[in-house]
């Protein structure tokens, strides 16, 4: 049975910085220090890591990016941790921005990445972390749950997908008994001690405090597939939910933000096939408001803070 050629060229391929977008550098925020580190991925690959605070810095976060390029995609979110007194470790995960590796390779990639780095997290510190994560990264950040519990404080979740079975499943609906065998036999023969995590099983057992957030509609991670599935089929009160309504995949936008990146990106789509060159998908960005495109709600980053500030 072949794997769809959506799925191949989704993992087949590096997930790199776009030359023609703009990503915020150490170097806008003003007193914000970043230091450079590396470990290995379990296929050998080098991954650059990047340590981010501010002065006197009160807690650890571990921060695991989404698909499409690498953490600086997140600097703007990054800082707001920061700015609030914690530090930041975050990485660009193998076959992505400043890491080696020809691709990702696998969707467990993310899960795997972040399981070596608390690896060797553990070598030179012994401080609880928070695990937060976005998309691809909410994945790992949710499923590493398990494997390093003794040193996971709490879990924030953020448009991310429970498993691969329900992610799959939401793209291929009645197709699904067609495809998930082949890409679970794929996935389970790259990782398979990934494969056997039952996270809804964990979840039902853990004390850890977690934290979802979720726009219903998003199309990139269905909230019936996600949120929706969680909710009827985990009874704790540890799990906490910030549910919106019309922020698709990017939640942590204000509405304007959101309404700008939407309009930018659905005129692009549309209009393709009139940006083939390089040159000419610079010109079209090169008059994108990006500093509204990436601004943040605040009203929600007070409730993530309200979160962690619990005991």
């Amino acid at each position: 049975m072949h794997l769809s050629k959506f799925y191949l060229n989704m993992v087949n391929r590096r997930q790199d910085y776009l030359p023609y977008l703009f990503y915020k550098d150490v170097s806008d925020f003003p007193g914000l220090f970043v230091e450079k580190y590396f470990f290995n991925s379990f296929s050998g690959d080098k991954i650059s890591g990047f340590c981010y605070c501010y002065k006197n810095p009160k807690k650890i976060i571990v921060f695991t990016h989404g698909m499409g390029a690498g953490h600086k995609a997140y600097l703007n979110e990054i800082e707001l941790f920061c700015k609030k007194g914690y530090k930041v470790y975050t990485f660009d995960i193998k076959g992505c921005g400043e890491s080696e590796g020809n691709s990702i390779g696998s969707l467990y990639e993310s899960l795997a990445d972040l399981d070596a780095f608390l690896k060797y997290y553990k070598t030179i510190n012994k401080e609880k972390v928070i695990v937060v994560g976005h998309s691809w990264g909410a994945f790992a950040s949710l499923n590493i749950l398990p494997l390093h519990e003794e040193i996971i404080e709490k879990s924030i979740i953020i448009s991310g997908f429970i498993n691969l079975k329900q992610l799959i499943k939401s793209y291929t609906k009645f197709l699904y008994p067609i495809f998930y065998p082949a890409i679970f036999s794929y996935e389970n023969h790259l990782f398979p001690q990934y494969s056997k995590i039952d996270i809804i099983k964990y979840l039902n057992n853990s004390k850890i405090p977690l934290l979802f957030i979720h726009s219903k509609n998003d199309n990139m991670v269905l909230f019936s597939y996600s949120i929706k599935f969680l909710q009827k089929k985990v009874k704790r009160t540890n799990l906490s939910f910030i549910i919106l309504n019309n922020r698709k995949h990017n939640p942590y936008l204000t509405d304007r933000a959101f309404e700008y990146y939407d309009k930018i990106f659905t005129c692009y789509r549309k209009n393709k096939k009139k940006f083939t060159s390089l040159d000419s998908k610079k010109n079209y960005f090169s008059k994108v408001d990006f500093h509204l495109m990436m601004e943040d709600d605040l009203k929600l980053f007070d409730n993530i803070f309200s979160f962690l500030d619990k005991n």
